[in-house]
């Protein structure tokens, strides 16, 4: 059997040992787990946001869109973006609370938009909103945590815009958006890393499930062990 583990934001659960298992699949990479049959994987998004058509239109009404509660370390990704408009931010008092926009109606401001800040969560650097954003076609900008880039140990070599501090947010989204060229080239690479990243994960899963002795091709599995 295989287990899939969920929900350990803070990292606290205590290590699954069954010699049973063939593989564990857990969101929420942990660098002190360090068993050859588990496997970090991405959170994932809420059910709504999955889109079949990835021909999505590069013209959007919005440079940047933000959804979700903003406290603390938020107010200043959001202070550094204002200037760059339009732009969309909608505020809602808590994880999954009664104010939230329903995903089709993020998705339709998603599709309109070029740029996802990305900020950490409550307790970890990983959030529903990346792939979310992706599903959307925008290009996710994140913060590296504690100087390192964490998401490369989810999502392997990605290509989303990663920032020592969200004061560089601005200048950085700016120069694409002064650039056509450039912006359409980061759009087409986000688009395809993204289609070749999913296929990727869904065949490894698939081959480890099965046991079948093929090598895992996503490269962060490597970045996990190492």
């Amino acid at each position: 059997f295989v287990i899939i583990q969920l929900s350990d934001e803070a990292l606290i659960a205590k290590k699954i040992r069954n010699r049973n298992a063939k593989i564990i699949l857990r969101s929420y990479f942990n660098p002190n787990i360090n068993s050859s049959k588990t496997y970090t994987i991405p959170l994932g998004y809420q059910s709504g946001f999955q889109e079949k058509d990835f021909a999505i239109s590069q013209d959007r009404k919005y440079i940047w869109s933000f959804f979700g509660q903003i406290y603390s370390a938020r107010n200043f990704m959001l202070e550094s973006l204002n200037n760059l408009q339009p732009n969309f931010v909608n505020q809602n008092k808590s994880f999954m609370s009664e104010d939230i926009i329903n995903p089709e109606e993020i998705k339709k401001v998603y599709r309109n938009t070029i740029f996802a800040p990305c900020p950490a969560g409550y307790m970890n650097p990983d959030t529903f909103r990346i792939m979310e954003v992706l599903e959307s076609g925008c290009i996710p900008v994140v913060k590296s945590f504690n100087s390192i880039d964490y998401f490369k140990y989810v999502y392997g070599d990605h290509p989303f815009i990663v920032l020592k501090d969200w004061s560089e947010a601005f200048e950085i989204i700016k120069g694409y958006i002064e650039d056509k060229e450039l912006l359409i080239s980061k759009q087409n690479e986000v688009m395809l890393w993204y289609k070749s990243y999913k296929n990727k994960l869904r065949l490894d899963i698939k081959n480890l499930i099965n046991a079948d002795k093929t090598l895992p091709e996503s490269i962060q599995f490597k970045y996990q062990r190492s």
